[in-house]
């Protein structure tokens, strides 16, 4: 016999109400949200981790990545995507980039790990054929507006929600292609291409200078990043390089992961 048989009725209705506060809870965090993008990304036979811990360098805490997925690619299994993803749930108010700010023109921005002594020759492989990459001319956002800084209350509006996803999954794609790098000077001959992703539940806005504002599905977010130690690539020394990330919704990602096989990857 069960205990769930030795409960009064009070006890049990106690018990169904704990259970509708939770599922209350739940579907307010950004965890349903994380579970239909593993989902949709094992449909698509990629190979998922949840909630991966890392710790940082010269730091004693660990961080958490909400999902990373890889995915051999072409013919062959000498090439792999690997997405760093980072889930995030908003259901009051919109996301809000900027339209039209700049267009992606430099190679650099697409991340690659592989042999130290075979990257250059990889890179000059994507500045060869970047036109063809959906990042290629493609209008990018640099500028986002915190939702609270419109909407919310004076409370509020001293978080940026957006800002805090960027930086989070900055600091996961910073660590995962500094890993990647490391483990390509170790294993065969292998190219991985590394993606940062935002997949938001929820309402993604484009506002234009010119004050036209739409619904979208999909944003480029650049950012100009400076690593510790210049690149060198291509004869020159590089102080900095373009970073995207992919700002998706939920609707939109089974679309998404289609276009990163498709164009995201150069042969």
């Amino acid at each position: 016999m069960s205990s769930q048989s030795n409960l009064s009725q009070d006890d049990a209705a106690s018990i169904d109400d704990i259970g509708k506060a939770i599922e209350k809870k739940f579907q307010a965090t950004g965890f349903p949200t994380e579970e239909q993008v593993a989902l949709t990304l094992a449909e698509d036979k990629w190979v998922v981790t949840r909630n991966a811990r890392y710790q940082v360098k010269n730091d004693n805490r660990y961080h958490e990545i909400d999902v990373i997925a890889k995915k051999r690619v072409g013919k062959s299994n000498f090439t792999r995507i690997e997405l760093v993803i980072e889930c995030k749930k908003q259901d009051r108010y919109p996301w809000i980039f900027v339209a039209k700010s700049t267009q992606i023109r430099d190679h650099l921005a697409v991340s690659i790990a592989a042999k130290g002594t075979a990257i250059e020759g990889f890179y000059s492989l994507i500045e060869k054929h970047f036109k063809d990459h959906y990042y290629y001319l493609a209008e990018a956002s640099t500028i986002h507006i915190s939702p609270y800084y419109i909407f919310g209350n004076k409370e509020e509006q001293k978080t940026d929600p957006i800002k805090e996803a960027i930086y989070q999954t900055l600091n996961h794609w910073f660590e995962i292609y500094g890993l990647e790098l490391d483990i390509a000077q170790k294993a065969s001959p292998q190219l991985t291409y590394v993606y940062p992703v935002i997949v938001l539940n929820g309402r993604l806005v484009s506002y234009s200078v010119q004050g036209e504002t739409k619904d979208v599905d999909h944003v480029l977010y650049l950012i100009d990043y400076i690593p510790k130690e210049p690149i060198p690539l291509g004869g020159m020394v590089h102080s900095r390089r373009p970073v995207v990330i992919d700002v998706v919704t939920l609707k939109y990602f089974k679309d998404y992961l289609n276009l990163v096989q498709t164009k995201g990857v150069l042969q």
